[in-house]
């Protein structure tokens, strides 16, 4: 089952980061092989949404269903993003965002798990998974880059 862990020290706050991931709406304005997401349901009390993902490379389409929960410590240094698949092609997939304040910086750990049901899908991602969650997490680097960057520069 492939996994990858990453932790990175970004100059964004962790508001800014927070935000960043848990608007899942905006993904497919930047996120590599992300098509579209729907929101099916949001909670907000709970801070919990359902979302449908459709992934798209080249012939390759398949589109799943995750429930989204954030949640943050009392202090409002820590927050943490899971997001869970509850159908689609995934036997399971679990990504854990987790932000720790530093500051006007913010300490950035992702990780993520899954297995396809599919033995020949699980193969084929098993090839390019380490490319795939290098250029996801660049992603989301670059799309903060380019929102909070900017913001700071009209100041």
């Amino acid at each position: 089952m492939p996994t990858f862990k990453e932790g990175k020290l970004v100059p964004y706050t962790i508001q800014q980061m927070h935000h960043l991931v848990i608007d899942v709406e905006k993904y497919p304005e930047f996120l590599p092989w992300c098509s579209a997401v729907r929101v099916l349901e949001r909670n907000a009390q709970q801070e919990a949404t359902i979302a449908d993902t459709l992934i798209s490379y080249k012939a390759f389409s398949e589109r799943y269903t995750s429930k989204i929960i954030s949640e943050w410590d009392a202090s409002g240094h820590n927050a943490t993003i899971k997001v869970e698949a509850i159908s689609g092609p995934f036997e399971h997939l679990n990504t854990e965002w987790q932000f720790t304040s530093q500051g006007k910086s913010t300490f950035v750990n992702f990780s993520i798990d899954f297995r396809f049901k599919s033995a020949l899908l699980e193969n084929l991602m098993g090839l390019f998974f380490a490319k795939i969650c290098d250029k996801m997490m660049a992603a989301f680097l670059a799309r903060a880059k380019a929102l909070y960057e900017k913001c700071e520069n009209r100041e």
